[in-house]
């Protein structure tokens, strides 16, 4: 049940992505954005904040290629919505969010594998210039299909 839960979620994760409204777009670069999985690091090319109807939230999210493509390596952060003050928040590997409480998902397309908490982490959240940046080191994740775990860590900050 756990494994439809996450594969469903990060379905409707992708579906958001492509059809929400951008509150913000692409200024260039990665705005320093980069994360370490699996003992690769990846740098964005692309971050935003996009409005979501997934659980009323809003999701930091940063790819490899670029505006709205789920093809390449990616990583999101799911709050309940969008941070407008420095915050911790608890990463948790359920659907439940709260105040200081979000999610996050991840695909590393070598190996076509999607990750997801598999224990509770911190991301720590400053509003830097009026935008958000999200920094977390070290939190527990899975694959969907339960074969392949790691820790992720990195900063991810909106364009």
């Amino acid at each position: 049940m756990k494994k439809i839960f996450f594969a469903s979620a990060f379905i409707l994760v992708a579906f958001l992505l492509f059809s929400c409204k951008k509150n913000s777009t692409s200024s260039g670069g990665g705005g320093g954005s980069q994360w370490t999985v699996q003992g690769t690091t990846y740098t964005g090319t692309y971050t935003s904040i996009a409005s979501g109807t997934f659980g009323g939230s809003n999701i930091v999210v940063t790819s490899d290629l670029g505006s709205g493509d789920m093809s390449g390596d990616f990583i999101s952060i799911i709050f309940p919505q969008t941070p407008t003050a420095n915050a911790t928040y608890t990463v948790t590997n359920g659907t439940e969010l709260s105040s200081n409480v979000c999610s996050l998902t991840l695909h590393v397309q070598s190996g076509d594998l999607n990750f997801f908490p598999s224990a509770a982490g911190t991301v720590n959240v400053t509003i830097v210039n009026g935008k958000v940046k999200a920094t977390f080191s070290n939190i527990p994740v899975q694959s969907s299909t339960g074969g392949v775990t790691a820790s992720v860590s990195g900063t991810l900050t909106q364009q």
